[in-house]
């Protein structure tokens, strides 16, 4: 499975998003994730960091990208709109299980119709309620919450969560806020997404008054200036040190938070320091496992993973009821659960504070001794994998139509430049032919670059991509888009406009197998290596099919075209072949001797004599990595007949994908 995740370097920025994210990663590891970085996240110190499954990837805010136009949308969405499209040079050709959308890129109705125009099929767009700017900005303060400049982030917010196939959220006092669009959420179990920590030891540590600390971004929603308020109204002498810790943010114009807070720290006669950002291991061993007490005023949050964290290593915390935290321990681990506080009643969380400070070693031993007799349980692998297969796609609302529309009428961008520039680098010219790919173009001439993009990206070495003229469209203009791909491209001009066909005589085949797409189809980089693999280890086999899906124009699945078992069928059954079937080239030789006397421009009809009287050989459905866009279903003629006998292989993949009861055998139960 590839996943990519719209968020930018969160292997290095801190933040509850991005710590989400990270542990996202780190528990899937058979699963490879894609997210952009702007140079962080790719430094060689960090990439040697990072786990192996993190695929970090450039985005450049200066490349050229090409213009969209028609769009008519708000300045936030233009702004979306081009991001995404940086995104999309990087990764033209390619094929995305899901894309996981967080509420703070508020994207999800871009995504299809942006990523087709540069190739990139995508299976399902998961939206992630990791905070919404909307809300971020009505908690902020009143010269920044204009009920214009709200509306401009709710109207992409709506436009996003509908466009959704599946919502998931960390909290259910989090997923309240998204009732206006009428999405009911699937929930992460937040045990899964917790850093698992040793049980502490059963003593608080240190002795003496103990630190006030908080931790966590400068801003309103996180309450820093409630934290010193709260702190303005304590006794003497029950604190030792108060500090405040996490990411700066402005403040007006020519006052940074940090500058304000101790401003705000002096006038209130506080002995407060802001200590800039800190490290996991300061995070840990000064806080978590020191004598501190860990303050949480926010005034809104998603979750708040430092809250939790604490608890797991027997600090005593005060936590605000507008934490997603306090929910989550009142509702799975009541014995855990700390002083919960509305924080904008000063006196009250005030109070609460001077208890938890004047009996610090009674907290901490009893938050301590209860962790060590019910501990929180171990996080799980793979805990995202059903709400990522959870697809509940919903009937598409006019104004996400009407946008994806005009996003598609703009001309292809996989003509210009920049995304040649971005293009995989192909050096087949260094190895022996292994496979010619054949690009058949009926309709629109522009329709073949995605199909060429994609087969830039495929792993087999000695890759020969030919596009085929069928005579429908403008050959000037496909001859301009095959120039586009330089020497990895050749193209196969027309014989004649009533020529009736085109022929494999004229192909040149280069290598051991031929491999058929219609303009526009969309396979998985692997998709070729595994069908010659299949047919290696078939050497019986003719041909190789694949399940594939089929799309409607916006991009969105619409059916799964699958294969079944025919190994015992009976009768004559039909099968739907789709992008990149893969033929034996000694198949091709015995059928019509290289010559014109059957040709490519109806393809289908070549097939059909080769399922006919040759045994075919399927991928397994888990290798499902062919698209097809079909703009008129009721036109689609993509049905073959498989009469008894005809085909009797299993589904293959390379070797290595198997476990060792898992490898195929001939005529065993498979994908055909």
């Amino acid at each position: 499975m590839r996943v990519l995740i719209l968020d930018f370097d969160f292997h290095t920025v801190t933040g509850g998003g991005q710590t989400f994210y990270r542990r996202v990663v780190a528990r899937h590891p058979q699963v490879s994730f894609l997210y952009p970085s702007y140079g962080p996240d790719l430094r060689q110190e960090v990439r040697r960091t990072l786990p192996p499954n993190a695929e970090p990837f450039p985005l450049d805010i200066h490349v050229e990208i090409p213009a969209l136009s028609g769009l008519r949308v708000s300045a936030i969405e233009e702004a979306l709109t081009h991001n995404l499209c940086r995104m999309a040079l990087a990764l033209q050709g390619s094929v995305l299980d899901v894309v996981d959308v967080p509420a703070y890129f508020p994207a999800a109705h871009l995504v299809r119709p942006i990523f087709a125009r540069y190739g990139i099929a995508v299976g399902c767009v998961a939206q992630a309620l990791l905070g919404w700017g909307s809300v971020t900005l009505q908690n902020a303060y009143g010269d920044e919450r204009s009920p214009e400049i709200i509306e401009a982030w709710a109207q992409p917010e709506r436009r996003s969560s509908a466009a959704a196939d599946v919502c998931y959220a960390l909290s259910h006092s989090h997923a309240a806020e998204d009732s206006r669009s009428g999405v009911s959420p699937r929930f992460v179990d937040m045990h899964d997404a917790l850093e698992e920590f040793d049980i502490p030891s059963p003593e608080a540590p240190g002795s003496g008054p103990p630190d006030l600390w908080f931790v966590g971004r400068l801003d309103r929603n996180k309450g820093p200036d409630l934290f010193l308020e709260m702190v303005a109204r304590l006794p003497e002498g029950l604190y030792r040190r108060c500090r405040l810790a996490g990411p700066d943010n402005v403040w007006s114009n020519s006052v940074r938070w940090s500058e304000h807070l101790m401003e705000l720290a002096r006038q209130l006669g506080i002995p407060a320091k802001y200590v800039g950002r800190i490290s996991n291991e300061e995070l840990r061993n000064d806080i978590y496992k020191g004598r501190s007490v860990l303050v949480v005023p926010s005034r809104a949050d998603v979750f708040n993973y430092v809250a939790l964290e604490a608890v797991a290593n027997g600090c005593p915390i005060l936590l605000s009821r507008q934490a997603g935290a306090a929910d989550f321990l009142q509702e799975n681990h009541p014995h855990l659960a700390p002083l919960v506080v509305d924080p904008e009643d000063l006196a009250e969380s005030a109070a609460h504070l001077e208890q938890i400070l004047r009996n610090f070693n009674e907290n901490a031993r009893r938050l301590r001794r209860l962790l060590s007799e019910r501990p929180l349980p171990r996080p799980r692998e793979d805990f995202m994998l059903e709400i990522y297969r959870a697809s509940e796609r919903r009937v598409m609302k006019l104004e996400n139509i009407e946008l994806a529309r005009r996003i598609l009428l703009n001309p292809s961008p996989l003509l210009s430049a920049s995304a040649a520039a971005w293009r995989p680098l192909r050096t087949d010219g260094e190895y022996a032919p292994a496979m010619t790919a054949v690009v058949i173009v009926r309709n629109d001439p522009t329709d073949a670059a995605a199909t060429l993009a994609c087969l830039a990206r495929q792993t087999v070495p000695g890759l020969d991509a030919v596009v085929m003229d069928a005579g429908y469209g403008s050959e000037m203009v496909l001859r301009e888009v095959v120039s586009r791909f330089g020497s990895f491209a050749r193209m196969l001009p027309r014989k004649g406009i009533d020529s009736s066909t085109d022929g494999l005589g004229r192909l040149a085949i280069r290598g051991t197998a031929v491999s058929l797409f219609a303009a526009g189809d969309i396979v998985a980089p692997d998709f070729l290596s595994r069908c010659l693999n299949a047919l290696a280890q078939y050497p019986a086999a003719g041909i190789c099919l694949s399940p594939w899906t089929e799309t409607c124009e916006l991009g969105i699945p619409r059916v799964e075209h699958g294969l079944r078992d025919l190994s015992s069928h009976s009768g004559v059954v039909e099968v739907s072949i789709g992008p990149g079937a893969t033929i034996r080239r000694a198949v091709l030789e015995e059928l019509v001797g290289l010559d014109d006397s059957l040709g490519l421009r109806e393809p289908l009809d070549l097939l059909r004599r080769i399922c006919q009287f040759h045994p075919v050989i399927g991928l397994p459905s888990s290798a499902s990595a062919a698209w097809r866009r079909v703009v008129s279903p009721q036109d689609d003629d993509s049905r073959v007949a498989l009469s008894k006998g005809a085909s009797i292989m299993a589904g293959s993949r390379a070797a290595s994908d198997y476990g060792a009861s898992e490898a195929p055998t001939a005529g065993a139960a498979g994908a055909l």
